[in-house]
């Protein structure tokens, strides 16, 4: 390696390079032909995909910046039990980007449940769903004739059945 060449650093260390070219991905798409030819409604449907797309990418980055976030006094839960043994966990989470993985470190001893202060910080609910995805969707539940079918947040932009177990959290 020469002297001026600095080393390659990875998405976890420039968590938003990733962002960026997916960004300019986007910016390449408006140049195209491809997109020139498009009708209105269809450049909507693809500029809404790759857009989604690209926050989930940019708050992925994000999460991965806090990961594993350890803490630096020791762990205690409201049970009075200290919790030494850290672990790193992965937590898969709804949002309506899309989803994203938080790894985070879980903080447990034997015969007790794992705490893990980084979803605390990040006000996660015990759900797979974040808070957010949960409010922008609840309407879902609250109506009786509104629709079983809703676009969710997906790469593919695909018309998707939410899974039955968040009907009853959306009711909340």
């Amino acid at each position: 390696m020469s002297m001026n060449a600095a080393p390659a650093l990875s998405f976890v260390e420039r968590p938003n390079d990733q962002g960026r070219e997916y960004y300019d991905g986007i910016v390449n798409f408006l140049d195209s032909e491809e997109c020139h030819s498009m009708k209105l409604s269809g450049l909507e449907q693809e500029l809404e995909k790759r857009g989604r797309e690209l926050m989930r990418i940019l708050l992925q980055g994000h999460l991965n910046k806090l990961s594993p976030s350890l803490c630096e006094q020791a762990v205690c839960g409201s049970d009075g039990i200290d919790r030494p043994k850290v672990r790193s966990h992965e937590r898969k989470i709804e949002t309506v980007f899309g989803t994203v993985s938080s790894n985070r470190a879980g903080y447990g001893n034997e015969g007790v449940a794992s705490l893990h202060p980084l979803d605390t910080q990040l006000n996660l609910p015990t759900e797979r769903y974040s808070l957010f995805f949960l409010h922008t969707f609840s309407y879902i539940a609250s109506s009786p004739d509104s629709p079983v079918l809703i676009r969710t947040a997906s790469s593919t932009g695909s018309i998707n059945i939410l899974p039955s177990p968040i009907l009853p959290v959306l009711a909340r």
